[in-house]
């Protein structure tokens, strides 16, 4: 006759089923890891090669890289760049207050300018204001003062004005985003009356 296990022996007899400080911790491998860097690491390796082999004037290259004109070009650039970021701001966060206003017509135009400059191309908005002269030759208030558009939207001007107002429309949906609630509720709602 056999005699049941105590309730002891089989808690220990459980225990030890599912002891696990027996086995081995084995890390993950990253297979996919190892092969996309490799991958990266010969890409990377072979455009080095392709530029080093390549019939690059290396000389020419290094005779012409501080030339006056390519300086120039480059503090135009980065002029271009921050007035293009500072008009996105102010065009972007402008909007964002129209929109969460309580004033449907100004909420309306904020829509509508979103709409219209975050759908067209960056490249058909640039064409538009560098071509801003075929549509309004004079730019002003007539009597009062009047310039030609040709002298007023230059390359520079038409870039800069491009590529901000561009711009905007995604500076407006960070800015949207960045608004409390409680802000743009008490924006929409009608100031107390007296």
């Amino acid at each position: 006759m056999t005699t049941p296990s105590s309730p002891s022996t089989a808690a220990t007899g459980d225990r030890d089923r599912y002891e696990i400080a027996h086995l081995k911790l084995v890390p993950k491998r990253h297979i996919g890891r190892t092969i996309s860097a490799a991958v990266v690491i010969v890409l990377l390796l072979a455009l080095i090669r392709a530029f080093s082999v390549g019939q690059i004037e290396w000389s020419y290259v290094r005779q012409f890289l501080f030339a006056p004109v390519i300086l120039e070009g480059l503090v135009n650039t980065l002029i271009m760049t921050v007035a293009a970021m500072v008009i996105g701001i102010v065009l972007g966060v402008l909007s964002a207050v129209m929109r969460i206003s309580g004033n449907p017509v100004l909420s309306w135009i904020a829509i509508g300018y979103v709409w219209i400059f975050r759908g067209a191309p960056a490249l058909l908005q640039l064409m538009l204001w560098f071509n801003l002269a075929l549509i309004f030759p004079t730019l002003g208030i007539p009597g009062l003062f009047e310039f030609r558009t040709v002298y007023i939207m230059t390359p520079f001007v038409a870039a800069m004005l491009g590529l901000g107002i561009s711009q905007a429309p995604i500076r407006r949906k960070s800015c949207e985003a960045g608004f409390s609630p409680s802000i743009a509720a008490s924006m929409r709602q009608p100031a107390p009356s007296a």
